[in-house]
């Protein structure tokens, strides 16, 4: 293009060299950017039309055009695009400086820029600011031209705010794109067209255990094996060669074994389009494998525990249907009637007319006592047993009361959550009936049998009388004794009688009570002042098997004691310990405290009755009979197991 200013004529053209400014900018001139030179002699050219271009030039320019002095960097010309671009009016333009229109952080570069395009030009990107104090991003070619004799310089100056975004846009683009193979799990390497490796990221050093610099700028089989690269270099060769991505599965041999791989290969374009680098992207599918292995055996157990359950399922239908208990299964909500068995039967006259019906409204009469069962068991998940519950039924046209037995227990759904609740019925009428009949007859039989005790009581009692008559007769102080100790142990065996006519419990004896009870009749019967009598006896249940013998021990020691450990009124004391500390024995110890036995008397082979007996009697009872006589008085220590009726 021509154009004349200041009388001379210039014309422009454009260059694709690149420069680099003395000021440290980058400069580069592109095939776009125009250029000027000077064109000292156009004769050829009138000045008409040289006005016309001109003005064509300087009014339909999409770039500021500026003509600069050097001295002082005044705009001396400026083009409509420069108006719009900065603000200004032209008349406003011709009065300010290019100090004026650059923007503060770029002013420094200013004189160092003049300098250099008075000897070439520079292409280079700085920052202009606007009228209004906004500053935005520009590309500027300068030249030195000679115009009317003075030397100016013409810039072109092209705002590129949209490319720097567009720029930034692309920048963050990658950066984007970098962060997120940096991130990625899998191995990705990117190659060149001679699959030269150009990247790699840090989940490949970190899998392979080796640093970045064993592969950057190798090829791939100086750090494979040749047998390993071979399994998918065919793919990035063909990656390369049809620009179309590759994906195959590889069988990969590591040190942890045999690793199942997928690799994707991806031809990476250039701005024409063209294939400039290819990218693999390696996953690794061995877990995802044996997951898949793993729940293809979870499914056929799955399948195989199915149709199990089923076939119980079946089992269990079968057995409710024809079980002989009744059995109904209740359903959330409200306890509705799920289904019944044939034996529920007794309950409801027609099974149809319960399904899907609430228990309250089923059998109203019942609900206040077993729906609060039926919500504990629901809630809690804890069976509950109830025996003998009564429920009235229609039988033959009237109502009758019958006994069942229940069993509440929770009913699970196949997501094995609690869902319900089943109701077992067992009917206990004539159970419950002979119970009854059985308890009647038992109670009429402890009475007789109390009756019984009551006259083997009296009886002994009229015995006992009668040899207490016939003993008053009796002048002989001797003989009398011997009356004296057999009414003893008559009297002995009238109060077993008496302690279990008595007792609630017909067939056994508190022991406790009975011996206090029996050193009382004797301490009467044997008056000795001076001699106190302790007891410690503890609740122990005999039969009266054990009772009589165990009874008539204590009063042959207890006589025997009162009659020749304390003569001649001398004081002491005398005690009965019955003790059962392990549950399974008896340990019966009388004690006194008075003259003791003779040393010459031996009492496994004495003639006396009263010992005799008590040995007897101690075999009878299956026990040990220990006498100490090491201390004052004598000891009998004697132990027997006890039988429970």
């Amino acid at each position: 293009m021509m154009n004349r200013f200041f009388g001379s004529r210039w014309i422009s053209f454009f260059n694709s060299r690149t420069q680099a400014s003395t000021s440290g900018e980058r400069a580069k001139m592109d095939s776009k950017t125009p250029s000027f030179c000077l064109i000292k002699d156009a004769p050829k050219l009138e000045r008409r039309k040289d006005s016309q271009i001109h003005a064509t030039l300087m009014n339909h320019s999409r770039d500021i055009i500026l003509f600069i002095r050097y001295e002082d960097g005044r705009i001396l010309e400026a083009n409509v695009a420069a108006e719009r671009a900065y603000g200004y009016s032209r008349e406003e333009l011709l009065r300010l400086s290019l100090y004026d229109v650059r923007a503060p952080e770029a002013i420094a570069t200013i004189d160092a820029q003049l300098s250099e395009a008075r000897t070439r030009s520079l292409l280079f990107e700085t920052s202009h600011r606007h009228k209004d104090g906004r500053t935005f991003p520009v590309e500027v070619s300068s030249k030195e031209a000679i115009i009317g004799g003075q030397s100016v310089m013409v810039s072109i100056v092209r705002d590129i705010s949209v490319r720097k975004k567009v720029d930034e846009a692309l920048q963050q683009s990658r950066e984007r794109f970098r962060k997120a193979i940096d991130s990625m799990p899998d191995v990705v390497l990117i190659y060149d067209r001679d699959l030269r490796i150009q990247y790699i990221n840090p989940a490949t050093t970190r899998k392979s255990g080796r640093p970045a610099a064993d592969f950057i700028g190798r090829l791939e089989e100086e750090v494979w094996p040749r047998e390993t690269f071979s399994l998918w270099r065919p793919a990035l060769e063909k990656a390369l060669a049809s620009g179309e991505v590759q994906t195959l599965e590889i069988d990969f041999p590591s040190p942890l074994g045999l690793r199942h791989l997928v690799v994707t290969c991806v031809p990476l374009l250039d701005a024409q389009g063209r294939v400039q680098e290819v990218m693999s992207i390696t996953h690794d599918l061995t877990a995802r494998k044996k997951a898949e292995e793993a729940l293809r055996h979870s499914e056929q157990r799955l399948q195989t525990a199915f149709e199990e359950t089923e076939k119980q399922r079946r089992l269990l239908d079968a057995v409710i249907s024809y079980a002989p208990v009744g059995i109904a299964i209740l359903k959330e909500p409200k306890h509705r009637f799920l289904t019944i068995n044939a034996a529920f039967g007794p309950f409801v006259e027609d099974k149809e007319v319960v399904i899907g019906h609430c228990f309250a409204d089923v059998f109203p009469e019942a609900a206040a006592r077993i729906v609060p069962i039926l919500d504990s068991v629901f809630e809690k998940g804890e069976p509950f047993y109830a025996s003998d519950e009564p429920f009235h039924l229609l039988r033959g046209g009237r109502t009758q009361e019958a006994f069942f037995t229940f069993i509440y227990a929770p009913w699970y759904n196949i997501r094995g959550r609690i869902g319900g609740v089943m109701m077992l019925a067992l009917e206990t009428t004539e159970r419950k009936r002979g119970e009854d009949r059985l308890k009647k007859s038992l109670m009429e039989k402890e009475v007789l049998l109390q009756e019984i005790h009551h006259r083997v009581k009296n009886n002994m009692q009229v015995i006992n009388s009668l040899m207490n008559l016939q003993a008053s007769k009796i002048k002989d102080k001797k003989l009398l004794a011997y009356f004296k100790e057999a009414t003893s142990r008559v009297h002995v065996m009238s109060l077993i009688h008496d302690s279990l006519y008595r007792s609630e419990n017909l067939s056994e004896i508190d022991l406790q009570p009975y011996i206090k009870q029996l050193t009382q009749s004797i301490l009467r019967m044997y008056t000795v002042a001076g001699v106190k009598v302790e007891i410690d006896a503890d609740h122990i249940h005999l039969d009266m098997d054990q009772a009589i013998p165990c009874g008539l021990i204590i009063n042959e020691l207890t006589t025997n004691a009162l009659k020749y450990a304390f003569p001649r009124h001398r004081a002491g004391v005398f005690s009965i310990q019955a003790l059962n500390n392990n549950q399974a024995y008896v340990s019966l110890v009388v004690s006194d405290n008075g003259i003791g036995l003779p040393e010459d008397i031996d009492i496994r082979r004495t003639n006396t009755l009263g010992l005799k007996l008590v040995h007897g009697l101690v075999d009878q009872l299956g026990g040990t009979i220990e006498v100490d006589r090491s201390g004052p008085g004598t000891r009998y220590v004697i132990r027997f197991p006890v039988r429970h009726s």
